[in-house]
C-alpha cells in the first residue's frame, strides 16, 4: 500500500489514493484536520492536487502494522511531502485497514 500510495500522490490523482483506504479508514494532515474513510479522503487529496501545481512527491515511512485478523492489516505510516530538493519538514500521518492476501513486510 505505501508504494501505492505514493504513486497515487505522485501523479496527482485523489481517486487512487482514496481507493487505497478502507471506509474506517483515517487520515490526519500534518495541520491536523482529520478525514474519515476512503472517498472523503480521495476528495480531500484531489482538492488538494488541483488547488496548486503538482510536482510535489510523497515519501512515507512504515511505523507500525498489526494483524487483527488472518486477512487484515492495519498499517500506520508518516509521511514526508515536497518538491524534489525542496522538502518540506511537515509531517502527516494516517491509519487504515485494508483487506490483503498479502504478508508481513508486503509494500503493495
Amino acid at each position: 500500500m505505501p508504494t501505492s500510495a505514493c504513486e497515487a500522490w505522485d501523479r496527482g490523482d485523489g481517486t487512487a489514493y482514496g481507493a487505497l483506504f478502507t471506509v474506517d479508514a483515517t487520515d490526519v494532515t500534518h495541520v491536523g484536520t482529520v478525514h474519515r474513510g476512503g472517498p472523503e479522503i480521495g476528495r480531500a487529496h484531489q482538492a488538494l492536487f488541483t488547488s496548486f501545481p503538482w510536482d510535489a512527491r510523497l515519501v512515507l515511512e512504515v511505523t507500525g502494522i498489526r494483524f487483527p485478523g488472518p486477512d487484515t492489516a492495519v498499517v500506520t505510516t508518516v509521511g514526508l511531502a515536497g518538491r524534489p530538493g525542496v522538502w518540506s519538514h511537515r509531517r502527516r500521518g494516517w491509519a487504515g485497514a485494508r483487506r490483503s492476501r498479502e504478508g508481513p513486510g508486503s509494500h503493495g
